[in-house]
């Protein structure tokens, strides 16, 4: 509009806009837009704060006040107010040059010029309206969604927090009041409470376990924030995706070594420039959740190859896969698919139980921040698969062989984790 209103009008321009936050008693506050032509004749010297003014007493009563009108015309421009279907949204000014008043006798603008100007106030309005609107709607549909996570959050945290804390509460009380009966002089603590050797051990392990699974859940809750907010900063390291994937296998050995597993990882894979603390718990997730959601016994594999200065990397697995809709909302934040669902009522195929809904999109962000991409595909003949890139630095350390040996075939793990 400045640009377009300089041009047509041989006139210096500003678009200004009350001031966020302005008072009506105060200084008139207005926020110049734009402006186009001399840049500070609307504030130069004294007549900046009589120019603020003028176009202040316009928006006020939303009629043209200043240069050419019986309102306030000894101002140095015309100031035609900006009118919405909701109210006035600024001011548009305009100071001619003072050859083009000589030539139209005085006056600042002639009649066609003012038809212009007040064409080019009811345009900018209406663009200016729709864009206010349009951050209207923003506004709201991003507090819908705040409001729908803060109901997931609440939901997934009052179930998934109180379910290991419930565990941990009844096996520490169990304990304790074995440790109570046993202090009894009169009373012998195994007729009251029943607690041998080996029930004693399993009461620690499940509050251990339990405890772990629940630092699991803060944990998530946290890096899941940290995503959110964009606060995630990668101390990138050069290293190998079997590193990446030792680290992320290490806490699911036991469970890794009753289900049948295969791994394949290539000797000729290169090297890759990541967060060796971050990348990891992407494996981590992936094969948890591989874990969590197919029956005891299911055959798990991970497969790594090269293609196009990428390297991917497929969690598979042979259980009831995913439907044909949700392979792109299973990386949505507190989604759980059918397999989850299906389970509510029943126990869970692991010991771990239901997530909240977060471990694929921690994924989904940790690959994003390396500048790769994730998604799920079926797997055959059955079951699902994921899928990770990521791209390839070049040129590549120079990394020497310490073993020949250990290095000249490929790693294959069949039947169970090694």
């Amino acid at each position: 509009v400045a640009r377009h209103a300089h041009g047509l009008l041989e006139a210096d321009v500003v678009v200004a806009v009350p001031a966020a936050g302005s008072r009506a008693d105060a200084v008139p506050m207005l926020d110049v837009l734009a402006s186009a032509g001399v840049p500070d004749w609307f504030d130069a010297g004294e007549s900046g704060g009589r120019e603020r003014g003028v176009a202040q007493w316009s928006i006020d009563h939303g009629r043209p006040a200043g240069l050419g009108t019986q309102r306030l015309p000894s101002s140095s421009g015309r100031y035609v107010p900006l009118i919405g279907s909701n109210g006035r949204l600024g001011v548009l000014g305009l100071r001619p040059a003072s050859l083009r008043i000589k030539q139209n006798g005085g006056e600042a603008f002639d009649a066609p010029s003012l038809q212009l100007i007040e064409a080019l106030a009811s345009q900018a309005a209406s663009a200016m309206e729709r864009v206010l609107l349009s951050e209207s709607q923003q506004a709201a549909t991003i507090e819908a969604e705040r409001e729908r996570m803060r109901s997931a959050l609440l939901s997934s945290v009052s179930h998934d927090l109180r379910t290991p804390l419930a565990s941990i509460t009844g096996a520490a009380s169990a304990l304790e009041q074995a440790a109570s009966a046993s202090c009894e002089p009169t009373t012998d603590a195994r007729d009251i409470v029943g607690i041998d050797p080996g029930t004693r051990a399993s009461l620690l392990r499940t509050i251990v376990e339990e405890s772990s699974r629940l630092n699991d859940i803060i944990a998530n809750l946290v890096f899941a924030t940290r995503l959110e907010s964009g606060a995630i900063t990668l101390n990138r390291d050069w290293t190998t995706v079997e590193e990446i994937v030792g680290v992320g296998l290490a806490r699911h050995r036991d469970e890794l070594a009753d289900r049948p597993f295969r791994m394949y990882l290539p000797d000729e894979l290169p090297m890759i420039r990541v967060d060796n603390a971050m990348l990891p718990q992407v494996l981590h997730n992936l094969v948890e959740n591989a874990l969590r959601y197919t029956p005891a016994g299911t055959r798990l594999s991970i497969t790594a190859w090269t293609t196009d200065e990428q390297i991917v990397v497929k969690v598979a697995d042979e259980g009831p896969g995913l439907a044909d809709h949700e392979s792109a909302k299973v990386f949505q934040r507190f989604y759980r698919g059918r397999a989850s669902k299906a389970s509510a009522g029943s126990p869970a195929p692991s010991s771990s139980g239901t997530g909240m809904g977060l471990g694929l999109t921690i994924c989904e962000g940790i690959i994003a921040a390396h500048g790769g991409r994730i998604w799920a595909e079926p797997n055959v003949p059955r079951g699902v698969a994921f899928l990770f890139s990521l791209p390839v630095d070049r040129p590549q350390p120079c990394v020497p062989r310490e073993n020949d040996q250990a290095m000249a075939a490929d790693a294959v793990v069949e039947g169970g984790l090694a």
